[in-house]
């Protein structure tokens, strides 16, 4: 019952003192954006920057402790250093102290109450901060004559990069994988496995690391949001004097836009590291490759089959749409499926050969 009335108490607290951090960061991310031109991709570079830093402090946290299960007390040493309020919480829920219960809830509202203060007095100024509210100078107008393709390219690019999360949400897999590749050769190898259980993922970036590239490689997906993300001008596109397959090709130059350059700093990264055969260095590039032209045409597909344009977000279409969560569904099965009995030990050119011939194939049928 205490756990209970301890529980309903916090529980509208614990989130003020998150909510100032991630308001000041926003403050501050949108005010140094604004500073540069490209103001939406230096943004996009910052929010990149500090999801990295939060898994490279978690990281640290947990490596630091010798047995994060056995020894409990040490890991929650950890996070008091992170994060002093913790130390109160465990107090209220292990030695029932009240002082800490009212230090804990008192705290954080009078901190809130400061940041709401500070918010109320400044409201105009941060206001124009974020904004960039000043007198801009008369616009010089210079036209650019492009192909049909480059022009839609163009036009799409723009489209995907003004939205934070489209961009987080169809790189995801990538960035994991650059993770990982980074994890693995410049620190310690067997800690890769622990943190993933049973799956001895040291062994299958040894042998089969194209399939595993291109498995991450099917995590992302613009296209299963590119025509609904098209909203209010799909009317103006359909009136175009282009081909479907023209503004269908923009599209997926996109996704292959966004994964390529991952594709090229893992593979020459695993490439240079493993040394492998000649064999598996090319494949390296090509079967990721195929990989994302697999899930780029698939996502393209449904969202043709199953298009919404009546949404208030664009969270709504990039993770909760039916094109979106069927094409992680179907990726992530694809994805995990070459790797589902690890107990049959495959010679790596064959294995590498078997899916990438898979995945040629399900590319021809999509086409």
């Amino acid at each position: 019952i205490y756990f209970h009335i301890i529980y309903f108490i916090t529980l509208f607290i614990i989130p003020l003192v998150p909510i100032m951090i991630s308001t000041i960061l926003g403050i501050i991310f949108t005010t140094i954006s604004n500073l540069f031109k490209e103001k939406k991709i230096i943004n996009l570079m910052l929010t990149l920057i500090m999801f990295l830093l939060m898994l490279a402090l978690s990281y640290n946290m947990f490596s630091n402790t010798k047995e994060t299960v056995d020894d409990v007390m040490e890991l929650l040493d950890t996070f008091n250093k992170m994060y002093p309020l913790t130390k109160l919480y465990v107090e209220i829920l292990i030695y029932n102290n009240i002082k800490s219960l009212i230090l804990f809830i008192l705290i954080p509202i009078i901190l809130f109450i400061i940041y709401l203060l500070i918010i109320n007095k400044f409201h105009t100024k941060i206001y124009n901060l974020i904004n960039n509210y000043k007198t801009k100078k008369l616009l010089k107008l210079k036209f650019n004559k492009h192909s049909k393709i480059i022009s839609l390219y163009n036009k799409e690019l723009k489209t995907y990069t003004s939205s934070n999360m489209y961009v987080m949400n169809t790189t995801l897999g990538s960035i994991l994988f650059t993770i990982i590749v980074f994890l693995y050769i410049f620190l310690d190898k067997d800690y890769l496995t622990s943190i993933i259980g049973n799956i001895n993922l040291r062994y299958i970036i040894e042998n089969y690391a194209p399939v595993l590239m291109g498995s991450f490689c099917l995590l992302n997906s613009t296209t299963a949001s590119s025509i609904s993300m098209e909203k209010r001008t799909i009317n103006i596109i359909k009136s175009l004097p282009i081909k479907r397959s023209t503004l269908y090709l923009s599209k997926i130059m996109v996704n292959m836009t966004v994964s390529i350059p991952f594709i090229i700093l893992n593979g020459t990264l695993l490439n240079y590291y493993l040394n492998p055969n000649n064999y598996i260095k090319t494949m390296m590039y090509v079967t990721p490759i195929l990989y994302q032209l697999n899930i780029s045409m698939l996502g393209l597909y449904l969202n043709l089959k199953y298009p919404s344009y009546e949404y208030k977000s664009d969270v709504q279409i990039i993770k909760q749409s039916i094109p979106a969560i069927f094409t992680l569904i179907i990726g992530v099965f694809m994805a995990v499926s070459p790797f589902s009995n690890m107990k049959v030990k495959i010679q790596s050119n064959f294995f590498v050969w078997i899916h990438t011939t898979r995945i040629i194939f399900y590319n021809l049928i999509l086409f």
